[in-house]
């Protein structure tokens, strides 16, 4: 597992830095947060508290008047590493370039289609939901820009995406 921080000037949806902290270990960053070392999975923020350890542990500055901290887990990625976390045979494979689309039948799930890449944080998986296809699984999708939902919720940096909304993006 690989530990990030990232920064964003305040007001800004675009990370200007990140920072490899992944040296400091994941016992020591889920201590800083106060939580379970086995649940440090996700994107987290950070305050004054945890920030002033991790400059005393990494010798990093960082400035809460100018900018926003987050520290997300990222799973090491490559085939290996897909096949130790179970990775379905015939599922779109991590770093794909995929379009999350909208759903021609209703307003949603997103307010309107982007571009995004499956990734490795969590294994593709069945959907669990009475109104999936039979075999339907959900990816994990880091988007290029923050997006709502069709609620207005977010912005969202990244979800797990059931697969009927899911396009192979077309070739740059």
């Amino acid at each position: 597992m690989k530990f990030i921080v990232v920064s964003y000037l305040k007001d800004s949806d675009r990370p200007d830095r990140e920072t490899d902290v992944s040296e400091v270990g994941v016992e020591a960053l889920a201590d800083l947060l106060g939580i379970p070392a086995d649940s440090l999975v996700d994107v987290y923020p950070l305050g004054e508290g945890p920030l002033a350890a991790l400059q005393r542990v990494t010798g990093l500055s960082f400035d809460l008047s100018s900018h926003e901290y987050f520290l997300e887990s990222q799973a090491s990625g490559g085939e290996d590493a897909q096949q130790s976390l179970g990775w379905p045979t015939g599922a779109m494979a991590a770093g794909t370039r995929v379009t999350v689309i909208r759903d021609s039948s209703w307003d949603g799930p997103w307010q309107a289609a982007f571009q995004g890449t499956i990734d490795d944080l969590y294994a593709p998986s069945p959907v669990r939901h009475s109104m999936a296809r039979e075999g339907e699984l959900e990816y994990w999708v880091v988007f290029d820009e923050p997006q709502y939902d069709s609620g207005g919720d977010g912005p969202f940096r990244g979800a797990q995406i059931w697969d009927r909304y899911l396009k192979l993006a077309p070739e740059a």
